[in-house]
């Protein structure tokens, strides 16, 4: 199956098409003008939601809000705080139990999030503590 690169003209197939592909998916956009933003002179801060799997899609869902001055510092601070493996069962069941499940472990790949998961951008504003909060 044929597919044509519209910019160039350019018409690929099989693995050259999927190496494209591949790279077009998971380019970095590396400032926040890409989303629109003006930094200004001052940076403020805003909440980035990284969209990074969809559990109504899918079998696995996971998202996260950072809030940073910049994309590239929210995915590098996303990056940085992400547990590569996640226990993903409420509870454990003893082995000597049938049936059981032996366990249930969720993997992430944090180099494989990349500023394209961001689907949304916001100005932060910082919540009022609680009067309850207050002791």
């Amino acid at each position: 199956m044929e597919s044509v690169i519209e910019a160039t003209g350019a018409t690929l197939t099989g693995h050259h098409k999927e190496l494209i592909d591949h790279v077009i998916e998971n380019l970095d956009i590396p400032e926040d003008d890409a989303f629109g933003i003006d930094p200004g002179p001052t940076p403020e801060l805003r909440e980035y939601h990284f969209d990074l799997g969809n559990s109504s899609y899918g079998p696995v869902g996971f998202c996260a809000v950072v809030v940073h001055y910049s994309a590239a510092q929210a995915l590098a601070l996303l990056r940085e705080r992400t547990c590569t493996e996640v226990d993903a069962l409420t509870s454990h069941v003893a082995r000597d139990e049938k049936p059981h499940v032996v366990y249930g472990t969720v993997y992430l790949n944090d180099e494989a999030f990349t500023l394209r998961a961001i689907d949304e951008v916001t100005d932060y504003e910082e919540e009022e503590p609680h009067a309850e909060d207050h002791h």
